[in-house]
Protein backbone atom coordinates (compact mmCIF):
# COMPACT_ATOMS: atom_id res chain seq x y z
CA UNK A 1 0.00 0.00 0.00
CA UNK A 2 2.62 2.57 0.72
CA UNK A 3 4.67 1.14 -2.67
CA UNK A 4 1.38 2.31 -4.39
CA UNK A 5 0.85 6.14 -2.59
CA UNK A 6 4.63 6.75 -3.12
CA UNK A 7 4.04 6.02 -6.50
CA UNK A 8 0.80 8.49 -6.67
CA UNK A 9 3.00 10.91 -4.93
CA UNK A 10 5.49 10.67 -7.48
CA UNK A 11 3.24 10.96 -10.37
CA UNK A 12 1.57 13.71 -8.77
CA UNK A 13 4.71 16.04 -8.30
CA UNK A 14 5.49 15.14 -12.26
CA UNK A 15 2.55 16.66 -13.19
CA UNK A 16 3.09 19.58 -10.87
CA UNK A 17 6.80 19.88 -12.35
CA UNK A 18 5.82 19.40 -15.98
CA UNK A 19 3.19 22.42 -15.66
CA UNK A 20 5.49 24.52 -14.04
CA UNK A 21 7.78 23.96 -17.02
CA UNK A 22 5.18 24.68 -19.34
CA UNK A 23 4.10 28.00 -18.07
CA UNK A 24 7.84 28.46 -17.56
CA UNK A 25 8.94 27.48 -20.98
CA UNK A 26 6.06 29.25 -22.86
CA UNK A 27 5.81 32.21 -21.29
CA UNK A 28 9.92 32.54 -22.08
CA UNK A 29 9.37 31.66 -25.36
CA UNK A 30 6.57 33.85 -26.23
CA UNK A 31 8.62 36.81 -24.67
CA UNK A 32 11.87 36.03 -26.57
CA UNK A 33 9.71 35.91 -30.07
CA UNK A 34 7.52 39.10 -28.80
CA UNK A 35 11.47 41.27 -28.71
CA UNK A 36 12.66 39.27 -31.45
CA UNK A 37 10.03 39.79 -33.62
CA UNK A 38 9.72 43.74 -33.11
CA UNK A 39 13.76 43.96 -34.41
CA UNK A 40 13.17 41.84 -37.48
CA UNK A 41 14.67 43.21 -40.79
CA UNK A 42 11.53 44.74 -43.07
CA UNK A 43 9.39 42.24 -44.68
CA UNK A 44 10.66 39.60 -42.47
CA UNK A 45 8.42 37.20 -40.08
CA UNK A 46 9.19 34.92 -37.55
CA UNK A 47 8.21 31.53 -39.23
CA UNK A 48 10.49 32.89 -42.40
CA UNK A 49 13.88 33.29 -39.62
CA UNK A 50 13.05 29.79 -38.46
CA UNK A 51 13.43 28.95 -42.71
CA UNK A 52 16.28 31.35 -43.24
CA UNK A 53 17.79 29.46 -40.23
CA UNK A 54 17.10 26.04 -41.71
CA UNK A 55 18.29 26.94 -45.11
CA UNK A 56 21.52 28.38 -43.44
CA UNK A 57 22.41 25.04 -41.54
CA UNK A 58 22.24 23.20 -44.28
CA UNK A 59 23.99 26.12 -46.75
CA UNK A 60 20.93 25.11 -49.11
CA UNK A 61 17.75 23.11 -49.02
CA UNK A 62 14.78 22.28 -51.46
CA UNK A 63 11.28 23.33 -50.35
CA UNK A 64 10.27 19.70 -49.47
CA UNK A 65 13.48 19.68 -47.02
CA UNK A 66 11.68 22.80 -45.38
CA UNK A 67 8.60 21.19 -45.03
CA UNK A 68 10.04 18.14 -44.11
CA UNK A 69 12.25 19.81 -40.87
CA UNK A 70 8.92 21.46 -40.16
CA UNK A 71 6.39 19.39 -40.65
CA UNK A 72 4.27 20.63 -42.72
CA UNK A 73 3.33 19.94 -46.54
CA UNK A 74 5.27 22.03 -48.92
CA UNK A 75 2.32 24.32 -50.06
CA UNK A 76 2.18 25.21 -46.74
CA UNK A 77 6.31 27.24 -46.83
CA UNK A 78 5.56 28.33 -50.82
CA UNK A 79 3.92 31.87 -49.98
CA UNK A 80 6.63 32.15 -47.00
CA UNK A 81 9.59 31.33 -49.46
CA UNK A 82 7.96 33.15 -52.51
CA UNK A 83 8.65 36.43 -49.88
CA UNK A 84 11.68 35.59 -48.90
CA UNK A 85 12.98 35.38 -52.54
CA UNK A 86 11.04 38.80 -53.29
CA UNK A 87 12.33 40.82 -50.69
CA UNK A 88 16.13 39.22 -51.13
CA UNK A 89 16.51 37.01 -48.32
CA UNK A 90 16.74 34.17 -50.19
CA UNK A 91 17.46 32.87 -53.73
CA UNK A 92 16.39 29.53 -56.24
CA UNK A 93 19.29 27.69 -58.15
CA UNK A 94 18.77 24.63 -60.13
CA UNK A 95 20.38 21.97 -58.16
CA UNK A 96 23.81 20.94 -60.48
CA UNK A 97 22.91 17.11 -60.03
CA UNK A 98 19.33 17.76 -61.34
CA UNK A 99 18.23 20.84 -63.05
CA UNK A 100 14.79 19.44 -61.96
CA UNK A 101 15.35 20.52 -58.78
CA UNK A 102 15.74 24.13 -57.35
CA UNK A 103 17.79 24.79 -54.56
CA UNK A 104 16.83 27.84 -52.10
CA UNK A 105 20.22 29.50 -50.99
CA UNK A 106 20.25 32.84 -48.32
CA UNK A 107 21.46 36.07 -50.01
CA UNK A 108 23.87 38.52 -48.39
CA UNK A 109 20.85 39.72 -47.35
CA UNK A 110 19.35 37.15 -45.55
CA UNK A 111 22.87 35.75 -44.17
CA UNK A 112 22.79 38.96 -42.38
CA UNK A 113 19.43 39.19 -41.20
CA UNK A 114 20.12 35.69 -39.61
CA UNK A 115 23.04 36.98 -38.48
CA UNK A 116 21.43 39.78 -36.86
CA UNK A 117 18.64 37.77 -35.21
CA UNK A 118 21.18 35.52 -33.79
CA UNK A 119 23.45 38.41 -31.98
CA UNK A 120 19.94 39.68 -30.43
CA UNK A 121 19.15 35.72 -29.53
CA UNK A 122 22.27 35.46 -27.39
CA UNK A 123 22.23 39.27 -26.47
CA UNK A 124 18.92 38.54 -24.35
CA UNK A 125 19.49 35.06 -23.44
CA UNK A 126 22.73 36.82 -21.99
CA UNK A 127 21.09 38.96 -20.14
CA UNK A 128 18.23 36.62 -18.38
CA UNK A 129 21.29 33.98 -17.37
CA UNK A 130 23.25 36.73 -15.78
CA UNK A 131 19.85 37.19 -13.52
CA UNK A 132 21.88 33.98 -11.82
CA UNK A 133 25.04 32.48 -10.86
CA UNK A 134 27.52 30.35 -12.48
CA UNK A 135 26.52 27.24 -11.09
CA UNK A 136 22.78 27.62 -11.68
CA UNK A 137 23.12 28.46 -15.15
CA UNK A 138 25.50 25.05 -15.46
CA UNK A 139 22.57 23.04 -13.63
CA UNK A 140 19.97 24.22 -15.82
CA UNK A 141 21.55 24.53 -18.89
CA UNK A 142 22.77 20.52 -18.23
CA UNK A 143 19.28 19.13 -16.70
CA UNK A 144 17.54 21.08 -20.03
CA UNK A 145 20.13 19.39 -22.35
CA UNK A 146 19.36 16.05 -20.38
CA UNK A 147 15.37 16.84 -21.48
CA UNK A 148 16.42 17.94 -24.95
CA UNK A 149 18.20 14.43 -25.47
CA UNK A 150 15.32 12.52 -23.87
CA UNK A 151 12.84 14.57 -26.46
CA UNK A 152 15.09 14.00 -29.44
CA UNK A 153 14.13 9.98 -28.75
CA UNK A 154 10.22 10.49 -28.12
CA UNK A 155 9.81 9.50 -32.13
CA UNK A 156 12.14 6.29 -31.82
Amino acid sequence: MTEHYAEDNEELMNIAYSERFQRAFSLINRKLNGVITQQLEEGLTGPQCYILKLIMEKGHATTSQLAERMEVKPSAITVMIERLVQNGFVERNPDANDRRVIQLQLTESGKHAIFKVRQQYHSILSRLFHESDIEDREAFIGSFERIAQAASKLND
